[in-house]
């Protein structure tokens, strides 16, 4: 079953090429969805199955883009 999830990021992830990670590691975890920066930091919104969603936040929370800092 699909499903939506919206996830707020806040630290330091502009500038740093958190965007293109975010994309790529969706990918990689057959999610789709967007991915945008705000005032406070990046929305990532994402679409799949629950399973594969909860394995993307955990591995860009464990395996954040080295300059960032979350």
């Amino acid at each position: 079953m699909q499903h939506s999830y919206t996830i707020h990021i806040a630290g330091q992830v502009q500038g740093v090429g958190f965007r293109p990670y975010v994309f790529n590691l969706a990918t990689k975890h057959d999610l789709r969805g967007y991915v945008s920066n705000n005032e406070r930091g990046v929305v990532i919104l994402v679409q799949g199955s629950e399973e594969r969603a909860r394995d993307f936040y955990t591995e860009l929370i464990q395996n954040p883009p080295p300059v960032s800092r979350i």
